[in-house]
C-alpha cells in the first residue's frame, strides 16, 4: 500500500468521523383545518364534530425534509401500512417511524414540508422533485372531496448524532416503539406540522334575507332562484394556484340551478368535487 492510499483511507476516516444525522419524529396537527362552521344571525355557532369529520381527517401524507430548496429525503406514509396514528388530541395524527438526514455542514436550518391526503399518481410525481419549489408546483389531480392538505415546519436547533441509531425500546405494558438513543440519551426531535386545507366543502343549506329599516332589521320572504359560488377550480397545486379547468361563473351557476330546482341534498354531494380558492355566495334574484 503506497502513502497516498494511506492519506485517502485517513481522510475518508476523518470525514466520516465528522458526519452527523438528525431524526425526526413526525406529527401532524390540524386544529383550525375544519372549513365546514356558520354563524347564525340569530345566536349560537355550528362546529364541525372534530372526531367523525371527514375535514380532519389525515391517511397518506408525503412528507420531505429539505435544506433550501433542495430535498434532502422523502417518504410517503400511508393508512394502509398503518403508518398513521390518530391521536386523542382532537385533529392530531403521529407518523410511525423516524425520518433522518445526514446534516450539511453548520448544521443549517432545514424544512419539514407534509402534503397530506394524497395517493397514486400524486405521490409518485411528489417523490419524483428534488427541489421544494418542484414539490409545491406539483399538481393535485384526485378529486378535491379528499380534502388535501399542506403544511410546513422550520427544523433549527435539533439534536444530532454521529452515529446511525435505531434501538427498540419496550414498556411495562409490552408496547416496543423504536427510540434513537446514544450512550443513555434520547437522540429524537420532535415535530409537529401544522396543516392547512388546499380544498373546502361547501354546504349552502339556508338563507337570510333581511332590510334596513332605520336601526333595526327585517326579515323579507323570498325564493332563491339560483347560487353560484365563483372561482370554483377542479384543480389545484399543492402550494400554487392551477389556472386550467376553470369553472366559469355562468357554468357553475347553471350547475347549481339545476341542482337546487331538482334536489337541494344534492348540493353538498356535487359542491366537494371542487377546489374553491376564492369563494362567494350570492342570491342572483330575489323574487319578492
Amino acid at each position: 500500500m503506497d502513502d497516498e492510499t494511506v492519506f485517502n483511507d485517513m481522510d475518508k476516516e476523518i470525514q466520516n468521523s465528522l458526519e452527523s444525522y438528525a431524526y425526526f419524529n413526525i406529527g401532524m396537527n390540524g386544529g383550525d383545518i375544519a372549513t365546514k362552521t356558520s354563524s347564525a344571525t340569530d345566536g349560537g355557532t355550528e362546529n364541525p364534530d372534530d372526531v367523525n369529520s371527514t375535514e380532519s381527517s389525515v391517511w397518506g401524507v408525503f412528507v420531505a425534509i429539505t435544506y433550501g430548496d433542495k430535498v434532502l429525503t422523502s417518504y410517503y406514509y400511508s393508512s394502509e401500512k398503518n403508518e398513521i396514528v390518530a391521536l386523542s388530541d382532537s385533529y392530531s395524527f403521529q407518523l410511525k417511524g423516524h425520518m433522518f438526514v445526514k446534516v450539511p455542514a453548520g448544521k443549517p436550518t432545514l424544512t419539514c414540508y407534509a402534503v397530506a391526503n394524497v395517493r397514486g399518481t400524486e405521490v409518485a410525481d411528489l417523490s419524483a422533485q428534488t427541489t421544494l419549489t418542484a414539490i409545491k408546483n406539483v399538481l393535485l389531480s384526485e378529486q378535491a372531496n379528499i380534502l388535501p392538505k399542506e403544511g410546513s415546519y422550520d427544523l433549527s436547533g435539533y439534536k444530532t448524532t454521529s452515529k446511525l441509531l435505531h434501538t427498540p425500546v419496550t414498556d411495562g405494558n409490552g408496547y416496543t416503539e423504536d427510540r434513537i438513543m446514544e450512550d443513555g440519551v434520547d437522540k429524537c426531535n420532535n415535530v409537529k406540522i401544522n396543516l392547512s386545507q388546499r380544498a373546502v366543502a361547501v354546504e349552502l343549506a339556508k338563507f337570510k334575507v333581511r332590510t334596513k329599516k332605520g336601526d333595526t332589521y327585517e326579515d323579507l320572504d323570498f325564493t332563491v332562484d339560483s347560487v353560484a359560488l365563483l372561482n370554483g377550480k377542479q384543480m389545484t397545486r399543492v402550494a400554487s394556484e392551477y389556472e386550467g379547468l376553470k369553472l366559469d361563473y355562468l357554468g357553475m351557476r347553471n350547475i347549481l340551478r339545476m341542482i337546487l330546482i331538482q334536489e337541494q341534498a344534492m348540493l353538498m354531494a356535487l359542491m366537494t368535487k371542487y377546489d374553491f380558492t376564492l369563494t362567494k355566495i350570492q342570491v342572483l334574484q330575489k323574487l319578492h
